[in-house]
């Protein structure tokens, strides 16, 4: 490890403790019919392009749980009402999905990312997500729906700067992860270039969202975030885990509502396919 990368290593521990005791609020503490999460969205990213969609005039800001997506699922699925959870179908396309400790509390779990992975781009594109959750909706008409989208958190679709990275195997090379956030640490790209693709991101599943919202019924629906990303503030880039700092702990919160015009006919896109999580992962930056 370089010395660096081992000073960063140990500062980002010694915050762990703050980070742990900074409460967020669980996204089951609220009412919604409908709760759809944006992968890694800063809440002044949301509002940059807010004007550009209509179903995000009415937006606040939470807390949230953690910094990271893993400790974000461990904490709202444990901290939850079992009671309520008994009423919620998830469909998530986050390999995290699988640190929720009891799934049999759900009504139902649809883990996109095992069967909608695309290895080219090496995430699940957002289509996927919204085609499973209008089948859901249509099928199985569930009381309320939690949909995990992958995007904007990296890598970043429309993008042409990802090219060079490696898709795939997204940013893995012979020195461990090399995604967007490690590079702009590195002064490999500028903030101007990384704050641009991850803007161009976030407009490729709202985009999927303005379709989704279009194709199914709910009078409550949120939008919001598990975590932000770090751009630099206070020595961090990405999204560390238990992080006690406002660019990675406060999300949007956007209230909306949902009508079915029955114009769009999702794909089946449900396949078998031999699934390997540690990939996956990687491919997201989140293992060397």
């Amino acid at each position: 490890m370089k010395a660096r990368d081992l000073i960063e290593t140990v500062y980002y521990r010694s915050l762990h403790p703050l980070g742990n005791i900074r409460q967020g609020e669980n996204i089951f503490d609220s009412d919604w019919d409908v709760c759809i999460i944006l992968d890694a969205c800063r809440v002044d990213l949301l509002e940059e392009v807010a004007d550009e969609y209509s179903f995000l005039s009415e937006s606040t800001r939470k807390v949230s749980v953690d910094s990271k997506t893993d400790a974000w699922v461990r904490k709202t699925f444990s901290q939850a009402n079992s009671h309520s959870l008994g009423n919620v179908s998830y469909i998530t396309a986050n390999p995290f999905s699988q640190q929720i400790p009891d799934e049999s509390i759900l009504q139902s779990i649809d883990h996109v990312w095992k069967y909608g992975w695309d290895d080219e781009l090496g995430t699940v594109p957002p289509r996927v997500v919204t085609d499973r959750t209008i089948s859901t909706f249509r099928d199985e008409n569930p009381e309320s729906l939690l949909i995990h989208y992958l995007q904007p958190h990296v890598p970043f679709i429309p993008w042409d700067q990802n090219t060079p990275l490696g898709r795939g195997k997204f940013g893995l090379n012979g020195s461990g992860v090399d995604d967007t956030w490690q590079r702009l640490r590195d002064s490999k790209i500028s903030v101007a270039d990384a704050w641009h693709g991850y803007r161009e991101n976030l407009r490729h599943v709202l985009d999927e969202i303005n379709v989704l919202l279009n194709n199914i019924d709910a009078n409550r629906v949120i939008i919001t975030s598990d975590h932000g990303n770090g751009i630099g503030e206070w020595g961090i880039y990405g999204h560390p885990i238990h992080m006690p700092f406002n660019c990675v702990r406060v999300v949007p919160w956007a209230t909306t509502e949902a009508n079915d015009h029955g114009k769009h006919r999702p794909k089946d896109h449900q396949t078998q396919s031999k699934v390997d999580i540690t990939e996956k992962l990687a491919a997201l930056g989140y293992i060397e």
